[in-house]
């Protein structure tokens, strides 16, 4: 086992994994390593999860392991990951509050909450900013169930060496349902159309009479 990344402390019964086999979605990649500039998408699929913390995900396309594989596991309660020096937390247990370690007795802690669009829903959010040799690291989660919601991620040595992901979609929940906005172009539309519909009769029967009646004249001259 890697050695953890936070302190030990004493069991939390909440710190437990919200996501399960089966659970997917797909993130938006930017920036330069990682993933090729022309796979910009990667899905994360659940592959696992041992006992009640330690979840196992694989990235189409995408290598937070490093170049060697896709398969990346870290846990939830103790922070420990497949790699020691990656920030790639894609997920925290569910429930997580302002002021809580994102981790069993870490120093890292959730410095705030918002409701924001996630994965083609609006969600609240839950995120913290922290710096982590050699990164600098802004990352938020879903608060109910805990999956990554966005990640940015810049080197402190090579600010060229950075890395984006934005949840698109996801299988963890349904997306928000549209309404038409009712001052929507195809709305406008169909209210002048019923506004003006007699006016336009009226003004194309007035156009046609008019030029018929001037063709009747130039065949009479």
């Amino acid at each position: 086992m890697l050695p953890s990344l936070f302190p030990a402390g004493v069991a939390v019964s909440s710190y437990h994994a919200g996501l399960k086999i089966g659970d997917s979605a797909f993130y938006d990649l930017s920036g330069t390593y990682g993933f090729s500039p022309i796979q910009s998408v990667t899905q994360m699929s659940v592959l696992g999860v041992a006992g009640t913390t330690n979840i196992t995900a694989s990235f189409s396309g995408f290598y937070p392991d490093g170049p060697s594989s896709n398969i990346y596991w870290m846990d939830v309660f103790s922070g420990q990951a497949r790699n020691a020096s990656s920030n790639i937390f894609f997920a925290v247990t569910p429930g997580l509050l302002v002021a809580d370690p994102i981790f069993n007795a870490g120093t890292i802690k959730i410095t705030s909450q918002q409701t924001t669009q996630c994965g083609g829903a609006t969600r609240q959010m839950v995120s913290v900013q922290f710096t982590k040799y050699p990164q600098n690291v802004a990352v938020g989660w879903d608060q109910s169930t805990g999956a990554l919601c966005r990640l940015t991620l810049s080197d402190q040595n090579n600010q060229a060496k950075n890395l984006a992901m934005t949840m698109k979609n996801t299988t963890l929940w349904t997306p928000d349902s549209t309404t038409p906005d009712p001052f929507g172009p195809f709305v406008v539309a169909a209210n002048l159309t019923a506004f003006l519909g007699l006016p336009l009769v009226a003004l194309i029967i007035f156009v046609y009479f008019r030029g018929t009646r001037a063709r009747k004249k130039k065949r009479s001259k």
